[in-house]
C-alpha cells in the first residue's frame, strides 16, 4: 500500500500539466509560425477504437453491453463511409464478438490488442483507481491476449494500446517478445510522447494531441491540457478550433522530419452512448477530406 501511495504522489508531482511544472510547459511550446502546409502534401489518418468494456475505467460493473450494437453500426457506417479503421480490441470480449470481428477483417480492417481486462501496463497514475499488472506477468497476458484472439478466430495481433494510456519499459519487452510490432499508448495528454518513436524493437505512433500546452483554470488553479484528438474534443471543440489543433499537430510533425500523419482515438461505447456519434464522425471525415490530401489507413500502415 506505501509503494502504491507513493508510485502515485510521484506520478503527480512529475506530471507537467500541474502548476509546478506548468511554467516550463508553457516555456517548452514549439515555435510552429513559419510552418507551413502544403495541399498537395499527403496526411495519413488512421481512425482508431478502443474497443472496450462499457464506459472503460468507469466501469465498476464490467459490462459490454454497447459492443454488438458498436459492432454492428461501425461496420455499416464505414463501409458507407468507405474508409478502414483500427480496433484495439480488450481481448477478453474477443470471443462473445468474435463473428462480428471478423467480419471487420474481411472487409480489411485491423485488430489490434487493448490489454486483457483493462489493467494498467504501468505504474499506475495519480487520477486512475486501477492496480499496476506485475512487470513479470505482462508476457504471459499478452499471451493469454493471443490465445483469445486465436480461440475467437482472428489473426495474430500486430497493434496494442494500452488502456488508460499508461505503459512503460517492461510493456515494450513484453511486446516485442510477443511479436507486436506497434504500439500507440503514449500518454500524449500530458504531453508526453507526441512523436513517433521506437523503443525495444516497438514502432510507436501517438494518438495526436495538440503539441502545445494551453493554460486553463480548475478551481482558480491554474493547470495545463494538451487537446487530445478524439470523440470528445471532436463532439467538444468548434469545427474552427479541432482543425486548428490539427494544423499545429500537422506542422510539428514537419519540424521534426515527421511524415504528416494524424490518429484519432474514440471508445466502443462512446459510438453508441454520445449523441450523433456517428454524424460527428461523418462531418470530421468530410472537412479532413476538405482540408488535406487525405488517405485513411489502417494503424498498421503507419508503423
Amino acid at each position: 500500500m506505501i509503494i502504491r501511495l507513493f508510485n502515485r504522489f510521484f506520478d503527480l508531482l512529475i506530471d507537467r500539466r500541474m502548476p509546478w511544472l506548468l511554467g516550463l510547459s508553457l516555456a517548452m511550446r514549439p515555435n510552429l509560425r513559419k510552418i507551413k502546409l502544403a495541399p498537395e502534401e499527403e496526411v495519413l489518418f488512421a481512425l482508431t477504437v478502443d474497443t472496450e468494456q462499457d464506459y472503460g475505467s468507469s466501469d465498476k460493473k464490467k459490462s459490454f453491453s454497447a459492443l454488438p450494437g458498436f459492432c454492428k453500426n461501425f461496420l455499416t457506417w464505414s463501409r458507407k463511409e468507405k474508409i478502414l479503421t483500427t480496433l484495439f480490441v480488450q481481448a477478453e470480449a474477443a470471443q462473445s464478438v468474435g463473428a462480428e470481428l471478423k467480419a471487420f477483417e474481411k472487409a480489411g480492417h485491423e485488430i489490434g490488442v487493448h490489454g486483457l481486462k483493462h489493467e494498467l501496463w504501468a505504474r499506475p497514475r495519480w487520477f486512475t483507481r486501477e492496480i499496476s499488472l506485475p512487470a513479470r506477468k505482462r508476457f504471459k497476458a499478452l499471451q493469454e491476449c493471443l490465445d483469445l484472439f486465436k480461440k475467437a478466430g482472428l489473426k495474430k495481433p500486430e497493434s496494442f494500446r494500452a488502456p488508460n494510456m499508461a505503459i512503460d519499459s517492461s510493456t515494450y519487452s513484453a511486446l516485442k517478445k510477443a511479436g507486436f510490432k506497434g504500439d500507440s499508448s503514449p500518454s500524449v495528454f500530458r504531453g508526453c510522447g507526441l512523436k513517433p518513436d521506437t523503443k525495444k524493437g516497438v514502432k510507436i505512433v501517438p494518438v495526436s494531441a495538440d503539441p502545445c500546452v494551453r493554460l486553463r483554470f480548475v478551481k482558480g488553479v491554474p493547470v495545463g491540457e494538451h487537446l487530445v484528438f478524439n470523440m470528445y474534443q471532436l463532439t467538444a471543440l468548434p469545427e474552427k478550433e479541432l482543425l486548428e489543433m490539427l494544423d499545429r499537430v500537422l506542422k510539428f510533425q514537419k519540424k521534426n522530419n515527421v511524415p504528416l500523419h494524424l490518429v484519432f482515438l474514440t471508445h466502443s461505447w462512446e459510438m453508441e452512448t454520445f449523441e450523433d456519434a456517428y454524424k460527428h464522425l461523418s462531418r470530421l471525415l468530410t472537412a479532413l477530406r476538405k482540408r488535406y490530401n487525405l488517405k485513411p489507413v489502417t494503424f498498421n500502415s503507419l508503423v
